[in-house]
């Protein structure tokens, strides 16, 4: 922030160490935290002594002038890295045998608002969980029904409509940060004749990664 409009916070990159610095961008006044990117190769093209500074100062020192970094990182973009949302092992029975299926709703390709996963072939009216994991495991939980996530790190509810079917769409942020993130996926359906006590089902499990 700056109360008077006249200072700013400089950016700049140098290949070389420090010796000579090109500015990547000049930031006047604002409110609150601004999230940005940039392309190195943009501002420069050798990688091998590559620093970065930032620069605030009020001059003339006659208002008050505040800056601050949070959350900065560098990554480096594959474009070899196509979007895939693909089974992964098989789901276990609940009432009248049905086995609860889990497929992909389009691809979660970088900026997709319309991805996700549909549950199916499971019982009517009944509430399900879709659980997720950013890592897989193959965990037997009795003679039929196998986990497949571990250490799930978010579960949300949804509800079966009379077809046995309900969607959940996760729509895919266009950040170039998300390419190549792989996410696992598994339905958990509420059912009082599911084959893993206490009346619960399992469908299949997809392997998801964030592409191009």
């Amino acid at each position: 922030t700056n109360d008077d409009g006249d200072d700013f916070l400089t950016v700049d990159i140098s290949e070389n160490g420090g010796t000579t610095w090109v500015t990547i961008e000049t930031i006047g006044d604002t409110v609150g935290w601004n999230t940005v990117d940039w392309r190195i190769l943009d501002f420069i093209s050798n990688l091998t002594q590559v620093r970065i500074r930032w620069s605030v100062a009020d001059q003339p020192n006659n208002s008050v002038t505040e800056a601050g970094l949070d959350a900065f990182r560098i990554y480096d973009i594959s474009c070899d890295q196509p979007a895939f949302a693909q089974p992964l092992g098989t789901g276990c029975p609940g009432t009248g045998g049905q086995v609860p299926a889990l497929t992909a709703l389009g691809l979660p390709t970088s900026g997709n608002p319309a991805f996700g996963v549909q549950i199916s072939n499971s019982l009517s009216f009944a509430p399900w969980l879709t659980a997720l994991a950013d890592t897989s495991a193959t965990t037997a939980l009795n003679q039929s029904c196998t986990l497949y996530l571990q250490n799930p790190i978010s579960y949300v509810l949804g509800f079966t409509n009379a077809a046995g079917q309900d969607d959940f769409l996760m729509a895919i942020p266009a950040t170039p940060i998300f390419l190549g993130f792989e996410l696992f996926i598994q339905g958990v359906v509420f059912d009082s004749s599911g084959s893993l006590a206490p009346g619960v089902a399992l469908s299949n499990a997809l392997h998801a990664r964030v592409g191009s």
